[in-house]
């Protein structure tokens, strides 16, 4: 497992603060992520102002939310992702997984 101290931080952004932990999960915690959501991903979704979610065309992948709760290779990942933010379990969201697959022309063109 991959601890905080050895992740590299890119920088993206200053405001609002965005960057990249380079080498946070380790290759084990994403293939487990993956194959957790590979059976609940579906068409990806697109929020409009004021339509509600939608199937267009400039969203061709696949995407789904997976839980952390009850998976404690999720639930260490979490931790860790609570530790490098700075706030609880209980403030976070589920996994939201978004699939684009080589070779194919599914993409997102906002």
């Amino acid at each position: 497992m991959t601890s905080e101290n050895e992740c590299v931080r890119h920088d993206l952004c200053a405001d609002p603060v965005i960057y990249w932990l380079d080498s946070f999960a380790s290759e084990a915690e994403c293939r487990h992520l993956q194959d957790r959501a590979a059976c609940k991903l579906e068409p990806a979704l697109v929020e409009a102002d004021g339509y509600g979610a939608r199937r267009p065309s400039i969203r061709t992948g696949s995407s789904c939310w997976i839980a952390a709760r009850g998976d404690k290779i999720l639930e260490a990942l979490e931790d860790r992702i609570c530790g490098v933010v700075g706030c609880r379990e209980a403030a976070t969201e589920f996994f939201h997984v978004v699939r684009y697959r080589t070779g194919t022309h599914e993409q997102y063109k906002p």
